[in-house]
């Protein structure tokens, strides 16, 4: 299968990770890996063994930022939305641009820039039988990880029981972050899997999908694009910010009928909180997740960040500490969520910060 490209969704601004990622500085692309790399780079570079044709897709105020911070990625494989509208807009805009390109009779893998992979070759193997599913069936295709333990914080999918070929499994239906109680009780089925938002699908089944579950996303698009090829810049940017904020997820993936399901075999983390990035940074002593100079007295199974001078802690225990320039914050790790919610009043109460 040769016809391949990749679309790599780069929008938000983590704010689940104040104050290291602000609006100015969006998470993917803070140098957070060891090498000095940031998410969107590592994503951008593993893609490459997928297919030659690898794009991010982005609103406008963020494609200065990525050519700054990536120096592999050009301005010609960016696909600009002028303003974030949600997965399903972007990655609408995305398949018809690509379709545009190569042709009606390509495959499109989606995926996201902010995941941490350890084991390339199986992520990579993982989205080419994702490609190769969607393009035997003419179907969509999604990568599932059966779960580790009970996780609360990730959507779930779940499968018919008997598998369609190894490892494949139809979709029967997707399930919003549940309860404790209730992920004991998928993980005891044997049938749900964590979702982690990476999509594979043919040009031909996306149009299909898209003009049955959101005509309103496939026409206005459609719109937009004609629009802006004939130099009505204006108008079309009227008409993409009409669009009703929408992720594919809820938008087509819960709702369709010819989804199938490859199951992973990677270690992977969605790099979307304090305790979720903390899994990355160095052990140190007491347990303790260190990043930068930090000095810790009786301090156990702590999340460290400093970005400059020394940050020292004496008698702590289960805190996240993070010193960002002129910036701290502190609350325990049971809270990480929550970092979007202060964020907000920090917004209202500091909108110049």
């Amino acid at each position: 299968m040769d016809n391949i490209a990749v679309v790599i969704l780069a929008g938000g601004s983590g704010t689940r990770l104040w104050p290291l990622s602000r609006r100015e500085m969006p998470k993917h692309l803070i140098p957070l890996l060891p090498n000095g790399e940031n998410l969107l780079e590592a994503t951008y570079e593993r893609a490459k063994n997928i297919s030659d044709a690898v794009y991010i897709v982005t609103e406008r105020k963020q494609k200065k930022l990525i050519l700054e911070n990536c120096q592999s990625i050009t301005q010609d494989r960016i696909i600009e939305e002028p303003k974030a509208r949600g997965t399903a807009a972007a990655l609408t805009l995305a398949t018809l641009t690509l379709g545009n390109i190569y042709g009606h009779d390509l495959s499109i893998a989606s995926l996201h820039a902010d995941h941490y992979i350890s084991d390339q070759d199986a992520y990579v193997d993982a989205v080419l039988r994702a490609l190769d599913i969607a393009d035997s069936q003419n179907a969509m295709a999604t990568v599932g990880i059966k779960p580790k333990y009970p996780a609360t914080g990730f959507g779930y999918i779940e499968c018919h029981a008997v598998p369609i070929a190894q490892g494949v499994y139809k979709v029967k239906s997707f399930k919003e972050k549940p309860s404790l109680e209730m992920a004991k009780a998928y993980i005891s089925s044997g049938q749900y899997f964590w979702n982690l938002g990476l999509f594979a699908w043919t040009y031909k089944s996306f149009v299909k999908e898209i003009s049955i579950h959101g005509p309103d996303h496939y026409l206005l698009v459609q719109k937009y694009l004609a629009l802006h090829d004939s130099g009505a810049f204006d108008q079309a940017e009227n008409e993409y910010q009409r669009l009703m904020p929408e992720a594919i997820d809820t938008l087509v993936m819960e709702k369709t009928d010819n989804l199938y399901m490859i199951v992973a075999g990677f270690d992977w983390k969605d790099v979307g909180s304090w305790l979720d990035l903390g899994e990355i940074f160095d052990i140190r002593d007491g347990n303790n997740r260190v990043y930068g100079n930090c000095v810790g007295l009786d301090a156990s199974d702590c999340i460290l960040y400093n970005d400059r001078g020394i940050m020292g802690v004496i008698g702590i225990k289960d805190l996240i500490v993070v010193k960002v320039g002129d910036s701290v914050l502190v609350c325990p790790k049971d809270r990480a969520q929550d970092v979007k919610k202060l964020t907000e009043i920090i917004g209202r109460l500091f909108p110049e910060k």
